[in-house]
């Protein structure tokens, strides 16, 4: 079955386009706290949404697998899962 150019683009590209940023957005803290780490304060930098980053892409990897099997889902919530499990622990510990 050959897929048409609007089937590819709906159905590949924009979800691998949705991927990339959004593992963009979840990545945008990490200078932040490799800065506050090394200085060993966090300042202004508040750790409270890491936690609830971390809670969310774990629902949402567990809808991924038990509801509907979404590759591009999966990908991009677990590399956002532990980049904020890493921010967290990082800050926290």
């Amino acid at each position: 079955m050959k897929l048409s150019a609007s089937e590819i683009v709906l159905e590949y590209f924009c979800p691998a386009m949705g991927m990339v940023f959004a593992n963009i957005m979840f990545a945008a803290p990490l200078m932040a706290v490799r800065k506050a780490v090394q200085r060993a304060n966090l300042g202004d930098l508040n750790p409270t949404p890491w936690a609830f980053m971390t809670g969310n892409t774990v629902g949402w990897i567990t809808y991924s697998f038990l509801i509907q099997v979404r590759l591009f889902e999966i990908c991009e919530r677990s590399n956002a899962c532990l980049i904020s499990a890493y921010c967290a622990r990082s800050i926290m510990g």
